[in-house]
């Protein structure tokens, strides 16, 4: 349950007295002069999605093309805050150009435009009181503004001005390419990373072969590649940006025009093309690993599992059955046992959904069992009626309270659009929650807890790879 914090509530107290005072003058001025209506007093931002119903995330949004680049927009009177978002959609690269175009928007986030220094970039953006951050992603890759409401023209001619004016200098591009060799590491010295790095790898196909190819590829790329990759990058089919706040439509498709001019035009891809061994999976995989780190005292537990496409209904079925595992691998594991301290179960939201479980324990042969005992239940069986009802209601307050602020709706009307290729299909999405019976989401649990890859890191007690390959079906 979401806590209102006391400061919201003083600003909300306060407002209602100036409200007071303020209708008071209005009486005194309508005797004066006649008006018949009173003024309309704006307390704060209004909820995005009051009454959780389907499709009101949508109300008020539009998309529309803007010399070619694709707009998402939605205006939200009051809110004091705006969010921006410009997405690159990924496609098919290969992994040169995968790192290159990575440290170009790292480079942006922190250093900015070639026109300033690195302390001038960061010193307009706390002027505006902004942050800007740059996020990888598997199906695209964001560079995301939140600024308040006022200053929104601003902060996006900001990045306008960077994507312009890339930087080039040679020394920050070694510099962050020596972090990003040293994040994945470190990322290989926690178990619990370690297992989920490992359990990717099984379900995708790759080797740690491919991994030290990737980290060499990364060694080798130069400012000319990064140069290179603000051209892929702003090709106009693979940009959609995304604005919402109290921010008006005509000032944004002005700015994105302002953008769009200025692009270039790429006539061919410079990168070489993908690998054909990057190219999928192979049907029917299962496949489990210990990766033994013997002085962690806690087993960390990786699983995932293939999914079905996201704009199927096959995805909120399969949501609706991982939010019935949740529950109870939570409650048997972890409440009535304490045998974890974390478990439980989600999706992963791409083109093509990814099922997820993780349990850490540092008694595997007590906890793994009971989760190979649920699994197997929730393949034979169906759900309650009463787990469904309640799994709706979960999966539906996760959602909204996930698009309750200018940037959380950015990233939802975002990620249903660069994913699914329609952003209005999460009402789609949201209607189907109430009409899917337990029978239908028994059917999509048997169908995809299947096939997946199941990764063990840690130490302590032993632990053997039969004991994760028991929570693979036969």
């Amino acid at each position: 349950m979401k806590m209102l914090r006391p400061r919201a509530l003083a600003v909300r107290r306060s407002g209602a007295r100036g409200q007071r005072v303020s209708t008071v003058l209005w009486c005194l001025l309508a005797l004066a002069c006649g008006d018949p209506e009173p003024p309309t007093v704006r307390l704060g931002a209004m909820p995005t999605c009051p009454d959780l119903s389907s499709g009101c995330l949508n109300v008020g949004a539009a998309t529309l093309d803007v010399g070619g680049v694709r707009v998402i927009y939605k205006r939200t009177p009051g809110q004091p805050l705006a969010a921006l978002r410009m997405l690159f959609d990924n496609g098919t690269r290969g992994e040169r150009q995968m790192w290159a175009e990575r440290l170009a928007l790292t480079m942006v986030q922190i250093a900015g435009p070639s026109t300033r220094t690195p302390s001038s970039w960061q010193g307009e953006l706390d002027k505006l009181g902004a942050v800007v951050a740059f996020t990888p992603g598997a199906d695209y890759a964001t560079l995301s503004g939140t600024v308040a409401a006022p200053r929104a023209i601003d902060l996006w001619r900001l990045l306008r001005e960077a994507l312009r004016n890339p930087p080039q200098s040679q020394f920050q591009l070694d510099h962050f390419a020596r972090l990003e060799q040293r994040n994945v590491v470190v990322r290989g010295d926690q178990p619990q990373l370690a297992a989920q790095d490992e359990a990717w790898s099984l379900l995708m196909q790759r080797t740690p072969a491919d991994e030290t190819a990737s980290l060499a590829e990364l060694s080798t790329v130069r400012a000319g590649d990064v140069s290179q990759a603000f051209g892929t990058l702003l090709d106009k089919p693979r940009i959609t940006v995304v604005v919402v706040g109290d921010v008006l439509l005509e000032s944004v498709r002005a700015e994105v025009e302002q953008l769009v001019g200025a692009l270039p035009t790429m006539s061919a891809n410079p990168f070489p093309a993908p690998a054909a061994s990057q190219a999928g999976d192979v049907p029917g995989l299962a496949a489990t690993a210990v990766l033994p780190y013997p002085d962690a005292p806690t087993w960390h537990i990786a699983g995932y599992f293939r999914g079905p496409p996201a704009d199927s209904e096959d995805h909120a079925a399969l949501r609706l059955g991982l939010a019935i595992l949740d529950n109870r691998l939570y409650a048997r594991i972890r409440d009535e046992r304490g045998l974890a301290y974390t478990v439980g179960a989600r999706p992963y939201f791409y083109r093509e959904t990814v099922g997820y479980l993780w349990l850490s324990t540092n008694a595997p042969g007590e906890a793994l069992p009971i989760m190979q005992t649920t699994l197997a239940e929730l393949r034979v069986l169906a759900p309650t009626n009463s787990e469904l009802t309640s799994a709706r209601q979960t999966v539906r307050t996760q959602i909204f309270e996930a698009s309750d602020t200018p940037a959380g709706l950015c990233a939802t009307l975002a990620d249903w659009q660069l994913t699914v290729g329609d952003r209005t299909r999460i009402d789609t999405f949201l209607t189907q929650l109430d009409t899917l019976t337990t029978a239908r989401v028994h059917e999509s649990l048997t169908k995809f807890l299947r096939n997946g890859a199941v990764v063990a890191a840690g130490g302590g007690s032993e632990l053997a790879e039969s004991q994760l390959q028991a929570l693979l079906p036969p």
